[in-house]
């Protein structure tokens, strides 16, 4: 454990919670301060002397914003956790700390008890999530832990997380990302504010309120109110980059220049340039956006950097990979200039870039399949999983595919060669053919399932129902809905009939 110096700063939980109440503010107004309940105006009309009425009988409970308290035990999660526990009951915030078990050390049990008490005293709740981190995982032992951190951070239930990242470690980030030769995103350091992904649930604000503290005015302050914190033994090994940063190159640099100050201004100027690179590239996608894909035609109107910033915003957006300097070059080279077929492929990691009749396509290559896709009977079920997505299938009446027309030998099966279908009002015709003036992609014809009845084509997603299959007017029918998975802007069209 470990104390320190009297503070300078008695006046830092006001500080941090206004910081956070700035933050919180814009991410969303709500969460800065509590909420009261509204009368539910959604099922029926309500009159403004009735929503009076109701109101003034309801329970007037404030709904108070959730905070996780990210809480390693370390000086700077023990300093947020203290100052916000101070100020928290003036604004209506509810407070929760979380501390991540990384059994790495034979003292992580020693700091969740830690925790434990600290937080007993303080009256705030906390989880302790214990985490089984790869030794050799092949991205060193500090990425993997951080990925399984992020990892819990990315499964809680609360309206923000709160971390306690200060100025210091703002320095050392993007000296660390420059040596690196990151680029303007690396130079911003970490954004006093970001939206972690969440399975299955709206984004998850992750906050920094203490970005603009320094680690002394910290320490002091801790020390004022007699708070001990941890210190974990792993932060004087410098084989670790970041730790030889903080204790062997930043203090060297800070002797002659204030470069901790210096460096976090510059973090802050680069993230400011990095939102408005955002800004630039969201109007640009406006303007190439395709259902979801891009216009080739307006990428090449950009000019060379502008084209590349889109790239990078449109990849992000879509999950797909943050490629390095080179890799981004190869790609907007190969859009301006493709093949003499007009064909572009461009592969990262899991995910491929295709151009096709002029739309630039992204999809993950986990998606195709590495053996022959055999059938998939169909007696009825309302989902059908499909490698590339899944069907979809409705009961209706007068629309879609005639019930009375299914058999035994209703089966879903990818594309062989050779068939027709013959759509209502319409000739027979090869399937090829009605594909490609559908404007479907090559590859994306191959990943169809196509519905057979017995030995006739039923129904084909994107073009529809057989004519002989289509269900009479008033009788039972089914619906059918191809769901692709895995592409920026959707496979073929998902049709039913």
């Amino acid at each position: 454990m470990a104390a320190s110096r009297n503070s300078r700063s008695p006046d830092l939980p006001a500080r941090v919670a206004r910081r956070l109440a700035e933050l919180l503010a814009a991410e969303a107004p709500g969460l800065s301060s509590p909420q009261f309940p509204q009368p539910n105006s959604a099922s029926r009309p309500v009159s403004a002397d009735s929503a009076s009425a109701e109101l003034a009988s309801a329970d007037l409970v404030p709904i108070s914003p959730t905070l996780a308290i990210g809480l390693s035990g370390g000086r700077d999660s023990v300093a947020l956790l203290a100052a916000l526990a101070a100020e928290a009951p003036a604004r209506g915030w509810r407070l929760g700390a979380v501390h991540v078990h990384h059994g790495l050390s034979a003292n992580a049990d020693a700091w969740a008890a830690f925790c434990s008490e600290l937080c007993q005293k303080l009256g705030v709740p906390l989880q302790i999530h214990r985490v089984s981190v790869p030794l050799d995982s092949g991205q060193g032992l500090e990425a993997a832990a951080r990925e399984a951190r992020y990892g819990i951070f990315s499964g809680l239930d609360a309206d923000a997380l709160i971390l306690g990242h200060h100025r210091d470690d703002q320095a050392e980030t993007l000296l660390f990302n420059l040596l690196r030769g990151s680029g303007l995103r690396g130079l911003a350091a970490m954004p006093a504010r970001r939206l972690l992904p969440r399975s299955g649930a709206a984004p998850l604000p992750l906050l920094r309120p203490l970005l603009d503290l320094p680690r002394a005015e910290i320490e002091a302050w801790l020390g004022s109110q007699g708070l001990a914190w941890i210190e974990d033994e792993s932060n004087a090994d410098t084989r670790y980059s970041r730790n030889f940063l903080r204790r062997e190159v930043l203090p060297l640099l800070q002797s002659r220049f204030p470069v901790v100050a210096s460096l976090a201004r510059t973090a802050r100027l680069a993230g400011e340039a990095e939102e408005l690179l955002a800004e630039v590239a969201a109007q640009d996608l406006a303007e190439a956006s395709l259902d979801g894909n891009l216009r080739a035609n307006a990428l090449a109107r950009l000019s060379a950097p502008r084209g590349r910033n889109l790239l990078r915003h449109w990849l992000g957006r879509h999950g797909g990979p943050m490629p390095e300097a080179q890799a981004l070059e190869e790609l907007w080279q190969q859009l301006l200039c493709p093949r003499p077929d007009g064909q572009v492929e461009w592969r990262s990691g899991q995910w491929v870039v295709r151009v096709w009749r002029g739309t630039v396509f992204l999809e993950q290559q986990s998606l195709e399949l590495a053996s022959p896709l055999v059938s998939r009977s169909w007696q009825g079920e309302t989902s059908v999983p499909w490698p590339w997505g899944s069907i979809h299938c409705q009961v209706a009446r007068g629309a879609g595919i005639g019930a009375r027309f299914l058999s035994a030998g209703t089966r879903f099966q990818p594309r062989q060669g050779g068939e027709h279908l013959r759509l209502p009002g319409r000739p027979n015709r090869l399937l090829k053919k009605m594909l490609q003036e559908a404007d479907i992609p090559p590859w994306q014809r191959e990943r169809l399932p196509l519905l057979w009845i017995g030995d006739t084509l039923a129904w084909v997603p994107g073009l529809g129902i057989a004519a002989e299959f289509a269900c009479p007017e008033g009788e039972a029918g089914w619906v059918l809905e191809w769901r692709p998975e895995g592409a920026a802007g959707g496979e073929a069209p998902a049709a039913g009939g």
